[in-house]
Order: C-alpha cells, then sequence, then structure tokens
C-alpha cells in the first residue's frame, strides 16, 4: 500500500529532475561537431591556463605556467548515464615556460559553471598533480 503512495512522487521528481536540470543549452546525445567545438574553445582553454597560474603562483611556485595550449581534441563524452550532466573529456598538449611540454587532460562539463551559468572545467598536467588530486597519471579525467 505505501508503495503505491509514493510510486506518482518518485515519478513526478524524476520528471522534474529531468526537465529542470538539463541545461536547456545542451548539445544532443549526437552532436559530436559541438562536442568537438567544446574541447577546442578559446575561453575554456584560458580559463585552465589562469588556474594553472594561479596555483602555481600561490601553491606550487615551481616557477613556470602554462605558455600554449595546442591539439586540443575530443577524446569521449559521457551524456545521460550516470549522470544527467554532459561531461566532455578533452585532451591537449600544453607547453609551459620552462620548455616542457605535458599532456593536458581536461573535462567539460555542461552547465558547470559559476551558479550553474556556463560549462565548468576540470583539469591536469600529467606528472604535474604533486598531490594526486586526480588519481595516479590524472586517471580521473582520462
Amino acid at each position: 500500500m505505501r508503495l503505491l503512495l509514493f510510486a506518482p512522487l518518485v515519478f513526478l521528481m524524476s520528471v522534474f529532475l529531468t526537465t529542470t536540470l538539463t541545461p536547456a543549452h545542451a548539445a544532443s546525445p549526437g552532436d559530436a561537431a559541438a562536442d568537438v567545438r567544446a574541447c577546442a574553445d578559446a575561453r575554456m582553454l584560458a580559463r585552465i591556463s589562469e588556474r594553472f597560474a594561479w596555483a602555481e603562483r600561490h601553491t606550487w611556485q615551481r616557477g613556470y605556467e602554462i605558455a600554449d595550449i595546442r591539439n586540443p581534441g575530443l577524446r569521449y563524452t559521457v551524456f545521460n548515464g550516470p549522470s544527467i550532466i554532459r561531461h566532455r573529456h578533452c585532451r591537449a598538449t600544453a607547453l609551459l615556460t620552462n620548455g616542457a611540454r605535458r599532456t593536458l587532460f581536461y573535462t567539460i562539463s555542461a552547465g558547470m559553471g559559476l551558479a550553474s551559468i556556463g560549462n565548468g572545467v576540470d583539469f591536469c598536467l600529467a606528472d604535474l598533480d604533486p598531490w594526486r588530486v586526480h588519481g595516479a597519471a590524472c586517471r580521473s579525467l582520462r
């Protein structure tokens, strides 16, 4: 009897969450061109460079920053399972001011910017994550 009372509530909550939490600007699951463009978005790449520079100045103090990000590309996209948030997993090459090249792994999450406006980005440079925030060799972003 109790189960029957909760069934409509569960249904209504699932409809509400699906319609209100799915960003209106999110591309359809099959929009591969939008996924590729997102990985090369200059604003996302600039945000990565800025955040790395801030962390370098305020935390690591190793004396180098990202000078350029080259060859950005899509690795894969996760959409509608297990999360309703579209995650684009990307990869690029970061050229550092000390002359080194590192593989840059980053994930762009739709609708996860400040106050859920815009996209959020999380990144990791291979061999430059001493606290292993993203696991060994940036595993969680690969």
